[in-house]
This record gives C-alpha cells, sequence and structure tokens, in this order.
C-alpha cells in the first residue's frame, strides 16, 4: 500500500458523507486538474459507496460560489483537488495543509483557499483534505498534459483504493 493510499485511508475514517472539490480553469491546460479529476472520479465512484454518501462539485475558478450547498451537503469529509506548485516535475502529487495550500496553489481562484475553507470549518464540523497536482503547461487554450493526465488518474485510483481499504 502506498503512502499516500494508507494516509487517504486514514483520514477517510468515519467517513459518511463526503464532497470532492474540484477547482481551476478548463481553459488553462494543467490549471483543470481539479475540474478533470471530479469528473473522472465521478465515474469510477457511485453513490452510496460503501454506505458513504458521495458528492461531486465544480468549483472552477470560483469555489467559494459553493460554499452554501457544501454547507447544506453537510459533509464529513472535503476533498479539494487543485493544480498546485508542489515538486519538481509535472503530475507530482501532495497532501496540503489549509494554510501551506493557499502558497502553492496556481492563482486562477477569486479567493484563498484558506479562506474559503476556514469559513466552512465555522458552519461544519468535517475534516479537510486538499490534495494538489502539480501542472505543466497552465497557458490559456492550451489541453492537459500527459503528467498531470496521468496523475490525475492515479489520484481517482488511489481514492477509490483508499475509501475501500478506509477502517
Amino acid at each position: 500500500m502506498t503512502s499516500l493510499k494508507r494516509t487517504l485511508a486514514v483520514k477517510f475514517k468515519g467517513a459518511k458523507r463526503i464532497v470532492f472539490l474540484g477547482v481551476g480553469s478548463d481553459l488553462r491546460g494543467d490549471d483543470s486538474a481539479g475540474i478533470v479529476f471530479v469528473k473522472r472520479l465521478r465515474k469510477i465512484l457511485r453513490s452510496p459507496y460503501k454506505k458513504i454518501r458521495l458528492s461531486f462539485l465544480i468549483g472552477s475558478t470560483a469555489p467559494e460560489n459553493l460554499t452554501g450547498k457544501i454547507k447544506r451537503l453537510n459533509p464529513t469529509h472535503l476533498v479539494i483537488v487543485d493544480a498546485a506548485m508542489v515538486g519538481k516535475r509535472a503530475g507530482v502529487i501532495r497532501l496540503l495543509s489549509a494554510d501551506s495550500a493557499s502558497s502553492a496553489m496556481f492563482s486562477t481562484h477569486t479567493l484563498p483557499l484558506n479562506v474559503m475553507t476556514g469559513y466552512l470549518k465555522r458552519y461544519i464540523d468535517c475534516s479537510i483534505i486538499i490534495a494538489g497536482i502539480r501542472p505543466g503547461n497552465t497557458a490559456f487554450g492550451k489541453s492537459l498534459s500527459p503528467d498531470v493526465d496521468a496523475a490525475i488518474a492515479r489520484l481517482a485510483h488511489i481514492i477509490s483504493e483508499a475509501l475501500a481499504s478506509s477502517p
């Protein structure tokens, strides 16, 4: 079991309602990583999954617009996936804290993620997991790079396995 899968399995312990939130711009190449991830994971996982209610949201460049919906869903776990300046090469995946995420995220958001997650924490008691995927090319009009596409597939596979093996 990989360390990322092991870490996620522990973080998903006791999950009853998970919201997966994809963040980024689908117009800027690898910045669409979060959006593509949520769409791909939605196809892999079906709700209910092991008696866990799953929701899949596309936050695009203004994920704060979904805070009302997230509060209504009242998740036990919120998983945010976005392009982030982690690692040295495209496709590296890292779990981030809300504080470190704001400095690592590729800046196409209207509001830093730590502000949004801080706001949500005041209203819902949930575990927040932020996964950053290192982008390669974020130029306007570019498509997803092979390295980031492979990372998205890898992360979706790891999360599905972590949920299946979660204590």
